[in-house]
């Protein structure tokens, strides 16, 4: 066999154990990836896709911890101060975790569910 059908047939076996799949999920796990622990799997859908928009993206913004919340607005000018009503700084960890104004129980694990009392939570939510 010449060289180029010995990098073909090299180029072909690659190809075919080959899977983006994989390819992804290695990816994902050598990351440092905010809440990483969240997602078993990046491969698959995850819960709550069949929600509405606004819904669907306030999730992902606690799933990812960044959000439209009073910490993060004083960078933007839209707020002076980065504190919550209860008077700690308002993360979007704080406001999930911590808050006795608006802690979810269960915390970040339970809201990834997006089950009902996640939606009821995150549609009664007023932050900022």
């Amino acid at each position: 066999m010449g060289p180029s059908a010995a990098a073909e047939t090299c180029i072909q076996s690659d190809h075919n154990n080959w899977s983006v799949d994989k390819a992804w999920k290695e990816d994902w796990f050598k990351k440092e990836v905010s809440n990483q622990f969240l997602i078993t799997d990046p491969a698959i859908c995850q819960p709550g896709l069949n929600l509405e928009r606004k819904d669907w993206t306030l999730l992902n913004r606690f799933r990812t911890g960044h959000g439209l919340c009073a910490a993060t607005l004083p960078d933007w000018g839209i707020r002076d101060d980065p504190f919550c009503a209860c008077g700690s700084k308002q993360t979007m960890l704080h406001i999930i975790n911590e808050c006795p104004l608006t802690k979810f129980p269960g915390g970040l694990h339970a809201l990834h569910a997006a089950e009902h009392d996640s939606v009821t939570w995150l549609r009664k939510l007023s932050i900022c």
